[in-house]
C-alpha cells in the first residue's frame, strides 16, 4: 500500500513539472488570434523566452501580397511581487531591426498579460533568429531571450 501511494505522489509531482514550462507564456497561442490565422497570411513566426519575473511571446506575421511585417508581442508576469501597473517598456534587437514600444497600465491585468502591438516594419527575422527583448517596469530592467519552438 505504502509503495501504491509513493507512486501516486512521485507521478503528482512529475506530471506538475511537465506542465510548469507551459504557465511561463499564460496559455497565449496565435489560434486566438484571427489576425494570424487569416488564409492570406504569408508565414508566423513564433518567439518564446522567460526570465525570472516574465515570459513573452512574440508573434511576427506577413500577409500575402504585402511588403510589410507586423510583430506582436505579449509579456506575461511571473515574478513575486504585484503585478506591475504604470509604464512598461520594451525594446529589441535581432539582427539589423530594432524595435519596441510601451504601454501605460493603469489596472493590473487579471491574468497578468500585457499585449505589446502590432507595429509593422519591413524587416523581420528568420525563422532562426534569436530575439533580445529588454523589458524595463518601475525600476527594473531584464533582459529576455527569445527563439522559435521546434516541434
Amino acid at each position: 500500500m505504502k509503495w501504491i501511494i509513493s507512486m501516486i505522489v512521485l507521478c503528482a509531482i512529475v506530471l506538475n513539472g511537465c506542465t510548469e514550462g507551459s504557465n511561463y507564456y499564460g496559455g497565449i497561442k496565435k489560434t486566438d488570434y484571427p489576425e494570424m490565422t487569416d488564409p492570406n497570411i504569408e508565414y508566423v513566426y513564433e518567439f518564446k523566452g522567460h526570465s525570472d519575473n516574465w515570459g513573452a511571446v512574440m508573434f511576427v506575421y506577413k500577409m500575402k501580397n504585402s511588403d510589410k511585417v507586423a510583430e506582436k508581442e505579449f509579456l506575461v508576469y511571473n515574478g513575486k511581487d504585484p503585478k506591475p501597473t504604470g509604464e512598461i517598456s520594451t525594446g529589441y534587437a535581432v539582427g539589423d531591426a530594432v524595435g519596441g514600444g510601451s504601454i501605460t497600465v493603469k489596472e493590473t491585468p487579471e491574468k497578468g498579460i500585457y499585449l505589446f502591438g502590432p507595429s509593422a516594419g519591413t524587416v523581420a527575422p528568420t525563422q532562426d533568429s534569436t530575439v533580445k527583448l529588454l523589458v524595463k517596469w518601475k525600476g527594473h530592467s531584464e533582459i529576455i531571450e527569445l527563439k522559435t519552438e521546434t516541434k
